[in-house]
């Protein structure tokens, strides 16, 4: 769980710079706002990985934990392809960078349902 949630914090953290540069730097792109906008939603889903990680790592749950964290997951992946999408969209260099944080994002948040799936306290 600690390895999910550091690599959940490498992925918040990239996609955090790269939406920063993005807002300063626009790419030469056809429709730039669709990148900002799935680097965007990308970021948020990181984030909120990252702090359900970190506050499962800080408090165990003491019971089946599927029913409050199951909708939570469902909802980011669903997210984490619609952002995924939109990134692929745009062939820009920024957008390739930002398909694989969001991959990895993606890949993070199948294995953090499988836990919440698993887990019976």
């Amino acid at each position: 769980m600690v390895i999910e949630a550091g690599l959940s914090l490498i992925t918040t953290v990239g996609l955090l710079i790269l939406t920063v540069r993005l807002r300063k730097y626009a790419p030469w792109a056809p429709h730039p706002k669709r990148l900002y906008l799935g680097t965007s939603v990308g970021l948020a889903c990181a984030a909120v990985l990252t702090i359900s990680c970190c506050v499962w790592t800080i408090h165990p749950p003491l019971t089946h934990v599927w029913y409050p964290v199951g909708p939570l997951v469902l909802v980011g992946n669903v997210a984490n392809i619609i952002c995924g999408v939109c990134v692929l969209l745009e062939f820009t260099a920024e957008g390739l960078i930002a398909t694989f944080l969001i991959a990895i994002n993606q890949v993070l948040w199948l294995l953090f349902g499988i836990l919440a799936a698993t887990v019976d306290f």
